[in-house]
């Protein structure tokens, strides 16, 4: 009698805690983030309050704020494709300008509206003389931006079509006015140092925000199985890498698009963007197909050598999507064609349901794209 009392007491609360501690992870949280733009006509960084607002209405009004500085930023600066990056714990936002170096950081970013404050914006230059990405090729150009805040490292992309390299610049570095060189900073995926990876036309880079650092190259060496040269070779001329913060490693963690990319879906020019929920890491590829985004799964890396590795999911878009950036924490990607006035948005796309939108931004050219997911 005592017992079935018991029972008949506690059980209610007992199947709630249960259902509690079962709803650990849900298949996707599709709730509020701030959007920002940068719009390349205006020179200027865009917020929106909500992005899931904007999907469900598929339009979208005047931005909410809009955030200038003439002193730093000003009407000669051309954002590199991808080239913002945003450190949410810090509140921090990063813009690479797409040449000469110049590397803009606004604080307090989710409060910040008209003309900044010299103390809320400064600058400072990356001067890649004698790196890789300087010599030999085209004229270099700087491209996506990536915050590690594990690592405290900001990476910034740099390519002259042939050479290329990520710059592993320390957050602590950075100081209005100064100047960051190889010397301190750190350089990954280098072309032509033995150090790095020999890959070229780096275009995307990505953290998880707990050390594991990814990057979408155009080509590179001939890779074997372990680095072994008696192992059959894989030639390939895109591919995607997986390592740490300090660099990957020259053969194994990678995905090549063997078979003509094929498998794969990878091409020439590409964005990366990181969901750390799910671990999965989305890729924007101008592939030319009807399916553009890609998303990868962090296990489908193989530390035993190079790897072949279809894309567990593949989305809709533009043929040509360049840009693209993840809310983190919130189940959402947004993306862009390059300076296009049309926003993409994929709502929950960790379920690998296909669900997107295209909402037109009148008057306005996206050349970087970031999401605050935090609330």
């Amino acid at each position: 009698m005592r017992d079935r009392k018991f029972w008949r007491l506690i059980g209610p609360a007992l199947v709630a805690l249960l259902g509690v501690s079962c709803i650990d992870k849900l298949p996707t949280n599709t709730g509020s983030a701030l959007l920002y733009v940068f719009d390349g006509s205006s020179h200027a960084v865009l917020a929106w309050t909500d992005v899931a607002a904007i999907y469900d209405a598929t339009s979208a009004e005047a931005a909410s704020r809009t955030i200038t500085s003439s002193a730093k930023i000003g009407s000669t600066f051309t954002l590199g494709l991808g080239g913002m990056a945003l450190d949410s714990s810090r509140q921090n936002l990063y813009l690479v300008a797409a040449t000469g170096g110049k590397v803009v950081q606004i604080s307090r970013i989710g409060s910040q509206a008209g003309e900044l404050s010299s103390a809320d914006v400064l600058a400072f230059t990356i001067d890649d003389t004698g790196t890789d990405a300087a010599t030999g090729g085209g004229s270099p150009v700087f491209g996506q931006a990536a915050v590690d805040t594990s690592s405290n490292t900001l990476f910034v992309t740099e390519s002259n079509g042939i050479n290329s390299q990520i710059w592993a610049i320390p957050l602590g570095a950075i100081a209005d006015g100064s100047t960051v060189a190889s010397t301190g900073s750190n350089i990954i995926g280098n072309t032509k140092l033995t150090s790095g990876t020999h890959d070229t036309g780096c275009t995307g880079v990505a953290s998880n925000g707990s050390g594991v650092t990814y990057a979408f190259f155009h080509g590179g060496d001939t890779l074997n199985q372990g680095g072994t040269t008696s192992n059959p070779p894989f030639a390939a001329p895109d591919r995607i890498r997986k390592g740490v913060a300090s660099g990957f490693d020259r053969w194994d963690n990678v995905i090549l698009g063997q078979s003509g990319s094929a498998i794969t879906l990878l091409a020439q020019f590409g964005n990366l963007a990181y969901d750390t929920s799910s671990d999965t890491l989305y890729a924007a590829c101008q592939n030319g197909t009807a399916t553009p985004l890609l998303a990868f799964g962090s296990g489908q890396f193989s530390a035993s050598g190079p790897a072949e590795a279809a894309p567990v999911f593949a989305f809709g878009g533009p043929s040509d999507l360049r840009v693209i950036a993840h809310a983190s924490q919130k189940d959402w990607v947004v993306g862009a064609s390059p300076a296009g006035s049309s926003l993409w948005i994929w709502k929950g796309p960790s379920t690998g349901v296909d669900a997107h939108v295209s909402v037109p931004l009148s008057g306005v050219q996206i050349y970087g794209l970031a999401l605050d997911g935090r609330n």
